[in-house]
Order: C-alpha cells, then sequence, then structure tokens
C-alpha cells in the first residue's frame, strides 16, 4: 500500500491548459470542466458517445456505483469492466472448468488461509496489493510460496522457491 503515502501520488486534479502544459485546479474547477466535456459530446453525438469503464479492482458496490452513474447521469447503456477484457481467458476458463466465470475463493477465509500458493503469470503485488498483501502475512506465518514468472515480482521476495 506504499502508493497511498507516495510522494509521486496526485494530490488535487490536473487540467491541461491550451498551451498544453497541465496546471493545478480546484476539485470544482476540474469536476465543472469534465461535466461541461460530458455535455458536449452527448449534446453532439448523442448520449451512447459516451461510456463508463470500470475497475476489477473495484468492489462490487463501486462498480454499482459506476452502471448507475452511467445510466442515470450520463443516460448511456455503454458500461463495461476490464475484467472482461483483460481477464476473458480466465473467465473462460474458470466457466469450462467450474462452470462459473468469476473467482469462487474468498479471499480471507480460503486464498488467505491456505497452506501453499503456486503463483505464475500474476504480478499480484502489483494488480492485486490487498491479496498480495494477505498471502505474504500468511507466507510469513508458515504458507509455501511458489512463484514461476521470467519477472522477479514482488511477492517473489517472499517465496520459498522462485524459478
Amino acid at each position: 500500500h506504499e502508493f497511498a503515502e507516495s510522494e509521486n501520488r496526485l494530490t488535487s486534479p490536473l487540467i491541461r491548459g491550451d498551451d498544453g502544459a497541465l496546471r493545478e485546479a480546484s476539485w470544482g474547477e476540474a469536476l465543472d470542466l469534465v461535466a461541461a466535456q460530458f455535455r458536449e459530446i452527448c449534446d453532439e453525438h448523442g448520449r451512447d458517445a459516451v461510456s463508463a469503464l470500470a475497475s476489477s479492482k473495484g468492489s462490487n458496490e463501486e462498480a454499482y456505483l459506476v452502471q448507475k452513474f452511467a445510466r442515470q447521469v450520463l443516460g448511456t447503456k455503454n458500461v463495461d469492466n476490464c475484467a472482461r477484457l483483460c481477464h476473458s481467458s480466465t473467465v473462460a476458463a474458470l466457466q469450462q472448468t467450474v462452470g462459473y466465470g468469476a473467482m469462487t475463493n474468498r479471499i480471507n477465509e480460503d486464498i488467505g488461509e491456505a497452506d501453499a500458493y503456486l503463483i505464475t503469470g500474476s504480478n499480484t503485488t502489483e494488480s492485486h496489493p490487498v491479496l498480495a498483501t494477505r498471502i505474504k502475512r500468511n507466507v510469513r506465518d508458515g504458507a509455501s510460496l511458489t512463484v514461476f514468472d521470467p519477472r522477479r515480482i514482488g511477492v517473489a521476495e517472499h517465496a520459498d522457491h522462485y524459478c
């Protein structure tokens, strides 16, 4: 969770000026600009010219709010989630093997208390920091961790075996 306290983290909105340079703005100014640009796009091209894309890192409640905002505020039916694209192979595999195209395990009870982990092709530390923290804590408490990845990902530092 280092990003929360990072000195490089943005703490105020940035607006690009006519000269192409970014400048700090107040939240009110930034939100007014975004609203005006959405309104302009919708007026010129119709409501379906805009869309909303939710992050798979968000909670179900946050995904619900994204679709509610898209449908009620923007007036568009164009709502998607990045999991449909970047995790499509995973979704298809889960659908074929377990009959359900989503994670079937509970993070704390199932994944967080496993006896052993095999991680391959996942930069868990960066892509799923909460899950990675839970895995690292469990490994510290005695679980086994094996990582197969050509990159030396962060969670590999805690692995019993890294290949």
